[in-house]
């Protein structure tokens, strides 16, 4: 998954789910097209509801939204920019209980999404960004993964989510790994010069979560 959204209730281990997981979406077509942008604690995102448990009680969501950051680095190398963080997390919902939870590692979100949704999840999560880009319009996009050193089966769906917006406008600035071995990539609009973003000595970043070592 890609980091990072980062609510507060992120800490709450998911709960080991023992009713299967059924899907209540098949494809993109049968996402509304009137999604409201929601925002809290810093986070504005899209809610796309995509399983249900069999009884009845559990009920798994996509949550797909962005962070700004106001003059600080994305990543070493960059002069602080006002730049937005994309990302995605899973949002588990307990509607006897009243309970919510959210996580961003894949493995645990696991056992919240069918098998056979796991690729519709990236493809809602490129969706997602367009409709987002299309509200913020922001001038630079900074998007990195959520695991350290991340498999091929990983960066194949970062690629997927890369791609997509170098369609809608973006092209990749500077990609890498970070000290703690996350992937990143730094996205700016393709009909604009970014050659002043190259930081110099004595302009370091006041906010660089993700500089390499």
């Amino acid at each position: 998954m890609s980091a990072p959204l980062g609510r507060s209730n992120q800490g709450m281990n998911f709960p080991n789910l023992t009713c299967p997981m059924s899907p209540v979406i098949s494809d993109l077509q049968d996402i509304p097209t009137d999604l409201d942008v929601n925002y809290e604690e810093g986070c504005w995102y899209i809610r796309i509801p995509i399983a249900l448990s069999e009884d009845g009680r559990w009920l798994t969501s996509i949550d797909v939204g962005y962070q700004e950051s106001d003059g600080e680095s994305p990543c070493d190398g960059i002069a602080p920019i006002d730049f937005y963080s994309f990302g995605y997390e899973i949002h588990l919902f307990d509607q006897q209980d009243g309970v919510s939870y959210l996580t961003m590692n894949p493995l645990e979100a696991r056992c919240a999404i069918p098998p056979e949704m796991r690729q519709l999840v990236i493809d809602i999560t490129c969706a997602c960004y367009l409709k987002l880009i299309a509200e913020c319009d922001p001038s630079y996009i900074f998007r990195v993964t959520w695991l350290s050193e991340p498999g091929k089966g990983a960066l194949k769906k970062h690629d997927q989510a890369t791609e997509t917006l170098c369609q809608s406008g973006y092209a990749v600035i500077k990609e890498g790994t970070d000290q703690y071995g996350c992937k990143f990539w730094l996205l700016g609009k393709s009909d604009e010069d970014h050659s002043h973003l190259e930081r110099v000595a004595g302009n370091e970043a006041v906010g660089a979560d993700h500089e390499p070592s």
